[in-house]
């Protein structure tokens, strides 16, 4: 079983709510065919990171959350504690279909533009 993201990395509502707010009014959005990335960085935060899987994209939650869980994965290993940003995944048609090396791939080109 994977490990999942340690909640001190993860996006809480109650706590992160307006960051979240200042993310999406944010008009820098780093794209691609099969995924879009907002970015805010942080003064002395963690790394910390929220991946959003429309139902249109994998119409079962197995698959939804088998995207998210390989995302967190990428996203814990490629910035882990270094780097201090919050960022918002949004998957896009075709992702759910990438592998996980496929997948790092796509999201590698994002993160090394952030860090």
């Amino acid at each position: 079983m994977m490990s999942s993201l340690p909640r001190a990395f993860m996006v809480t509502k109650p706590k992160d709510s307006d960051i979240l707010q200042e993310i999406f009014r944010q008009r820098t959005l780093y794209s691609s065919p099969l995924l879009s990335v907002k970015v805010k960085k942080t003064n002395g935060g963690k790394s910390r990171g929220f991946f959003i899987v429309p139902s249109s994209v994998a119409k079962g939650a197995v698959a939804r959350n088998r995207l998210k869980r390989r995302a967190r994965g990428i996203f814990q290993s490629a910035l882990g504690r270094k780097s201090e940003l919050v960022a918002v995944v949004f998957f896009k048609k075709g992702s759910e279909k990438l592998t996980f090396a496929a997948l790092r791939e796509e999201m590698s080109k994002f993160l090394t533009k952030l860090i």
